[in-house]
Formats: C-alpha cells, structure tokens, sequence
C-alpha cells in the first residue's frame, strides 16, 4: 500500500531495526543514500505515512477477521446446540463424520457465597489477585497542581507529526 510516490533507493533500502527498542541500526548507511537533503527527508516521511497507513489497514483487517472469527464461532456453538437437542444423546455415525458424547463435570460458583463461605473454611481454596493500573491523568493534574508525587514525575517531550 503506496499513498506516495518514494525514491527507488529509499524504498529498496533494507532498514536493521532493533526488534526491542524500534533503533535504525543501520542509521550510518540511511544517511550514506546520495539523495539531496530535502529530498531524502521529504521522502522518509512519506515512507512514514505508508508504513501508518499500511499498520492502520493491517490492524482494521485483524479486527474484521477477529469480528469474522467470533461470528462463525457463534455459528458454529448455534449449529451444535441444534444437532444437541435433536439427536437427544443419541450417537450418530456417517461416512463424513461421527457423532459421540462423553461425560465431564463442570463446577460452578455462585462467587459471592463460595467467596465468604472460603475465607471462613477454607482460604487455601481461593487465589487473591491484585491489579495496580496508574491513573496518569490524575497523577498529572496533581503534580500541575503543586502536590509533591513520590516516585512520579512530568517530563517534556517532542513529538513529530508527519502529515
């Protein structure tokens, strides 16, 4: 997916990224590319836009193929509940497939008195998780407000925008 038209030395050039931190590592040989200066910026942020444009179409199919996958699971456990209820625990066997049933046995909690019930008799019986999220616009507001943050800082960034 090409939205712009980019130098054939830029787009055949084989960029060394650092799989962790996104590092050019090949930098050296990007700045050896004989193009004139504004051509080759003007050409990389073109490069950019293809490669956003490209990771947008790439991460809108994920998301219809994922919309696609669950709808057809859907199907499917709708498709099975049907053959469920009208073969009635009956097996059936044909040349294209077989049909057979086995038992299993599914707990199920009523979460809130199972909860209560083990932290009285039996606490080895549940797993305590804890999550800790940062609410970073919160920490913000109070450190812009003049509250001393342990452990939390504002930093100043620059970010480019390529349009």
């Amino acid at each position: 997916m090409n939205l712009y038209e980019i130098n054939a030395e830029l787009e055949r050039f084989e960029f060394e990224i650092d799989e962790e931190t996104g590092e050019v590592l090949n930098a050296d040989a990007l700045d050896n590319l004989q193009m004139e200066f504004n051509e080759k910026v003007d050409n990389i942020a073109c490069y950019i836009k293809n490669l956003d444009a490209l990771a947008a179409a790439r991460k809108q199919e994920a998301k219809n193929l994922m919309e696609l996958a669950g709808q057809t699971e859907k199907k499917r456990d709708r498709l099975k509940a049907y053959l469920q209820s009208i073969l009635n625990g009956n097996k059936f066997e044909s040349e294209r497939c077989k049909i057979s049933y086995r038992s299993s046995t599914q707990t199920v909690v009523d979460k809130d008195t199972f909860t209560k019930w083990a932290e009285e008799n039996a606490p080895d019986l549940l797993e305590v998780v804890t999550t800790v999220k940062y609410n970073l616009s919160d920490i913000k507001k109070a450190i812009e407000s003049g509250v001393a943050v342990e452990g939390a800082r504002l930093t100043k960034n620059v970010n480019m925008s390529i349009k």
